[in-house]
């Protein structure tokens, strides 16, 4: 009985030294991810520096920027303006993500909206700024809008500085709103690739396949009931 007992004992611990190992490689994955995220996110923005210019200029004097400034023209005649601030960033340490602390790029005029990105010393978003009111509004990741123009997804990689997931935003008449959202619970990296329609997203999913990375489809599908994922479960590596 005893040595049962003691046998017993050593195979919990193992078990609970194997779940700490298992727990240990996935923290080392996501900051790996973590890492590459945050080398592919100071590449954009230096291309968007490159590029704002050019994109300002195709805009025939509806953008303009004046150091500083950026300020985007109404329907009404007004300007509505985006300023960029560093008065809240405080060198050597992280600062809260707010506009005390942030540049704004110009990306494109997508539809009735100007799309601009936010640039935090932790993080960015994205906003879609109505033409006719100058209303922002903040999407978490590049939104991709539906042929029709209704609706948008965002997909965020992973959880570098930004909550990973994904949101599908209605962009109809009046100011957007979201209607789905999505958070992995396991080791998962998604990518948008093309709307299928109005009604349905393609995205590739990154995740784990039998103890192996696997790269695999995922549709989100507008049904009755509203949007669904359709698409294999997301797995960690054991």
């Amino acid at each position: 009985m005893a040595s049962l007992r003691i046998m017993a004992v050593v195979g919990a611990l193992v078990a609970a030294v194997a779940a700490q190992a298992t727990e240990l490689d996935r923290l080392h994955e996501l900051d790996r991810a973590r890492h590459d995220q945050r080398a592919a996110f100071e590449r954009e923005f230096a291309e968007l520096r490159r590029l704002e210019p050019e994109r300002i200029r195709a805009e025939a004097g509806r953008v303009r920027r004046e150091g500083d400034d950026l300020s985007l023209a109404l329907a009404n005649g007004g300007r509505t303006f985006f300023h960029d601030d560093e008065s809240q960033c405080l060198e050597g340490l992280i600062p809260s993500r707010s506009d005390g602390c942030v540049a704004f790029y110009f990306i494109g005029h997508p539809s009735r909206f100007y799309l601009l990105r936010a640039h935090y010393d932790a993080g960015s978003d994205y906003r879609l700024v109505d033409e006719a009111t100058g209303e922002s509004t903040k999407i978490p990741a590049e939104p991709h809008f539906s042929p029709d123009g209704t609706h948008l997804v965002s997909v965020t990689a992973t959880n570098g500085f930004d909550r990973a997931g994904i949101e599908i935003w209605s962009t109809g008449a009046g100011a957007p709103a979201r209607e789905w959202q999505y958070d992995p619970v396991e080791y998962a990296i998604y990518a948008f690739l093309h709307w299928d329609g109005d009604t349905a997203i393609a995205l590739e999913l990154t995740t784990y396949v039998r103890g192996k990375l696997a790269r695999v489809p995922v549709r989100l599908v507008l049904g009755e009931g509203g949007w669904i994922r359709q698409g294999p479960a997301e797995s960690s590596r054991y």
